[in-house]
């Protein structure tokens, strides 16, 4: 549930950063500045549609997780019972099928964070590379000298590592998410009063 607090501080001064960064992009070369501004909107496009996809493998992992809980609380509370009736079989069948709901919600969840991950590392890149294309051609045209075109990448360069903080804390939203609503699922519940006499 408090995931998404530790990277938290580190997001909120590279916001600072990319604005700073943005503001000289484009003081260096509008239209290559523009270009690389491009990369915010397509990174956080990717994070949205990324939390759309994972939120319901993190929500039915949380819930499956609370089901498999509750059943090994059973079955230990429960053993000389199982024992007596002979239903070990069945109770490890039980406990066998919820696991293997939880582990195959946390695969397909693995599996969509490891992809947004490959892709939060080569969006970014193949911007550089499309920026050096089109400065190299800006350069050629005389609109820029080439130490401009450097100095315009390695700021670019540098600035992927902020935006990739932000976005490992968007990529923990869901996680905490679904975390927080099975926690607030538990703490809404009503609690009952016994009215035994004193």
């Amino acid at each position: 549930t408090v995931g998404v607090l530790a990277p938290l501080p580190f997001s909120t001064s590279v916001v600072v950063l990319v604005v700073a960064s943005s503001i000289w992009l484009i003081i260096v070369d509008v239209p290559l500045g523009l270009v690389a501004l491009l990369l915010i909107p397509c990174l956080l496009a990717l994070n949205v549609g990324y939390q759309k996809r994972i939120d319901v493998f993190y929500d039915r992992a949380q819930h499956e997780l609370g089901a498999l809980s509750e059943a090994v609380h059973e079955s230990f509370e429960g053993v000389l019972v199982v024992k007596v009736f002979g239903a070990e079989e069945r109770e490890t069948r039980r406990l066998s099928t919820i696991s293997g709901r939880l582990r195959d919600a946390r695969i397909r969840a693995v599996y969509a964070r490891s992809t947004f991950e490959a892709l939060l590392d080569f969006v970014p890149a193949s911007f550089n590379v499309l920026l050096i294309l089109i400065g190299a051609h800006r350069v050629g045209a005389g609109a820029m000298t080439l130490g401009e075109l450097s100095s315009f990448i390695y700021l670019f360069t540098l600035l992927i590592f902020p935006l990739r903080i932000i976005g490992y804390v968007l990529s923990e939203v869901p996680h905490s998410a679904s975390g927080w609503k099975r926690v607030s699922g538990i703490l809404d519940e009503e609690v009952l009063v016994s009215k035994e006499p004193r």
